[in-house]
């Protein structure tokens, strides 16, 4: 038997070893043969040589010009361990000399999701599905693409038909399920994908916070522990942690860092497969000359970010900042129309991919780029991690650090992350001369207690209105000793329908009086306002506090009560209370919280003087001034500019 039969048949028997030992000592004898070489990079394809098969296969092109076969192969080895770019050009030419294979179009639209061309990625995938409707690897491209799309329902029917062939997809609907609100599915999607992939994990770190947003208090700390005990001895690099929920679960601070360098350097690993530009040189700014800020977000619209900088980015100074807009996701909404004429330039960017954001930034010669996203939903990190702009910063999106070499550095604020803390971060933390927080888009609500059913005045009605994620046992066991101290008060919490049973179980379980306790839905942003004038004091969260959400109750006279953490997240109600001059609304620990809300809620006048000086300081304050926002932001650019040697 010669050596090609004995790798052949190796090969086929699935002695990946053998059969490697024999194709090169056959290939050493006939190099030129170009089956043995296609069979050979095979091989090394289905043991994750990509790049050498790939090399191995551009030798067999050059052979064997009209064999389409090897194109296919060719861009599946590109896809999986080449440049995107060049995997771009094999599959365009595999579809239009194969225009009828389902196989080409597939690996063309898998590339282009690769590239964050998403849009373009849909209409091959749905040609390849038109041509072979069972493919389900198809279906799970197709997944992504309407997954990145953020078109939650589509993708989920994608992923399923995609579960045909493969049980583990069920970890993608899961994801979906999660972002769109059906966590019910999501939990039971983390759950069975556990079942499946038991080391894994991403997914008991994705089921956690599921866990935490449906208050189902216990279950996260059981998944928590099984998730420390799977990463004892350190995380491994892939597949990575997704970065959300290791800001605010309760996770030592080594291992966070751990698992966002992962992250990150996945990033880096993504971006060089897709942009080949180098990062961009700076240039001097000349004297008189405007400086180009460029902003980076997919939330632009209405989110609580969208909202918060609309202001900001109408309020800077023209005569020195020229403000662009990079949007990542296309919002149709009243929120993204005031962004829009707010920015001198304003750039759709959701179907374009990666390297062309990078490129239009780079053309716009932006001076400084600012993303509003960091690690979440819709960030396209890539865009940042390829260095489209010579000074690069993160801001209000992600308040944590990233581990993000790309960023020059996290803005935050003294009271958010205080000089005198510890920073177990590689990140540099600059230090706005302002609240972390811009002002919001409202100010002012009317009471009107009667219009909530609340108690007639002079009974307390203390309230949460932070997300559900935000709440833990220690916060709801000290709520229940507050309203033990406080017999006349009543407890509103603001809780999405799906998190009601879990909460109300737990506060059954330790003791709570369901008389004392009213729930209630969202509102839409004015009758909140209302709601939260007419109410008395906000409780805030202990391990994420409110953001937007303290925003507003301030704005509409509500005084929010919170308790100094360690972390950022835990300091948000921090920055905002001691902003607006209102450092009695501070406590450094939990039986101060507990006492303070207390003993307010047992002096109703207490409560009326101290909302009547929180409307005082929100009118007269400087925490509700736009421009100075604006201003803060102008300075900082300006210093760093300079450290950079780019403005003089």
């Amino acid at each position: 038997m010669t050596d090609a039969e004995q790798a052949r048949r190796s090969h086929a028997a699935g002695d990946t070893v053998t059969a490697g030992i024999h194709y090169e000592r056959a290939l050493a004898a006939d190099p030129a043969n170009a089956a043995l070489l296609f069979d050979y990079a095979l091989l090394l394809m289905q043991t994750a040589r990509a790049q050498d098969a790939a090399k191995i296969l551009t030798e067999v092109r050059r052979l064997a010009p009209d064999d389409p076969q090897v194109l296919l192969a060719l861009a599946a080895c590109l896809r999986e361990g080449g440049t995107v770019e060049d995997a771009m050009q094999a599959a365009d030419e595999a579809t239009r000399r194969l225009p009828h294979d389902a196989m080409a179009w597939m690996l063309k639209g898998s590339i282009d999701v690769r590239a964050g061309e998403y849009p373009r990625a849909e209409i091959s995938l749905r040609r390849a599905l038109s041509l072979a409707p069972g493919f389900g690897e198809a279906w799970h491209y197709l997944g992504e693409s309407l997954h990145q799309q953020q078109r939650w329902e589509e993708a989920i029917h994608a992923y399923t038909r995609a579960s045909a062939e493969q049980p583990g997809e069920i970890y993608n609907i899961a994801m979906c399920a999660e972002q769109s609100g059906n966590l019910e599915l999501a939990r039971s999607g983390y759950q069975q994908a556990c079942r499946i992939y038991p080391d894994r994990p991403d997914i008991l770190l994705r089921l956690a916070q599921t866990e935490a947003r449906l208050c189902e208090f216990s279950s996260e700390h059981e998944t928590l522990e099984r998730f420390r005990r799977l990463v004892a001895d350190g995380i491994p690099r892939e597949p990575v942690l997704e970065a959300f929920p290791l800001t605010y679960l309760p996770l030592e601070s080594a291992l966070v860092q751990s698992a966002l360098n992962h992250y990150m350097e996945a990033v880096s690993a993504r971006t060089a497969a897709l942009v080949r530009l180098a990062p961009a040189a700076p240039e001097p700014i000349p004297a008189g000359g405007r400086i180009r800020i460029g902003y980076l977000s997919a939330d632009l619209g209405m989110h609580a970010v969208g909202q918060l900088v609309d202001d900001v980015f109408r309020l800077h100074a023209r005569e020195r900042f020229e403000v662009f807009v990079y949007s990542l996701r296309r919002h149709d909404d009243a929120v993204a129309s005031r962004i829009r004429e707010s920015s001198d330039v304003y750039v759709e960017c959701g179907d374009m991919g990666v390297a062309g954001v990078v490129e239009r930034i780079r053309q716009d010669g932006i001076h400084v780029l600012i993303d509003l996203n960091g690690p979440t939903t819709g960030a396209r990190l890539e865009i940042l991690a390829s260095r489209p702009a010579a000074l690069q910063l993160g801001w209000l999106g992600f308040l944590h650090a990233q581990q993000a070499r790309w960023l020059d550095a996290i803005l935050l604020d003294e009271h958010v992350q205080p000089s005198t803390h510890a920073w177990p971060f590689d990140d540099r933390v600059v230090r706005l001369p302002v609240s972390v927080f811009p002002p919001p888009p409202r100010v002012g609500g009317r009471r009107q207690r009667e219009r909530f059913g609340l108690p007639a005045e002079g009974s307390a009605v203390l309230a949460s209105f932070n997300n559900s994620y935000k709440l833990d046992a220690a916060l709801v066991a000290a709520w229940l000793e507050i309203m033990r101290l406080a017999p006349q008060a009543t407890l509103m919490v603001y809780l999405p329908p799906v998190a009601r049973p879990g909460f109300l179980r737990h506060w059954s379980a330790i003791g709570g009086d369901p008389s004392r306790l009213m729930v209630v839905d969202a509102l839409a942003p004015e009758d909140q306002a209302d709601r939260a004038a007419s109410c008395d004091l906000m409780l805030d969260a202990f391990r994420y506090q409110g953001g937007a959400t303290t925003l507003d109750a301030v704005a509409s006279g509500l005084p929010v009560l919170c308790r100094a953490g360690q972390t950022p997240p835990s300091r948000l109600g921090v920055s905002v209370n001691r902003a607006l001059g209102l450092e009695e609304l501070v406590v450094a620990d939990t039986t101060e919280y507990v006492e303070r809300a207390a003993w307010l809620a047992n002096h109703p006048d207490e409560l009326e003087a101290l909302r009547h000086r929180v409307a005082t300081a929100v009118r007269e304050g400087v925490l509700f001034d736009a421009r100075r926002s604006a201003a803060g932001i102008e300075a900082t650019c300006e210093r760093m500019l300079r450290e950079k040697g780019i403005l003089a």
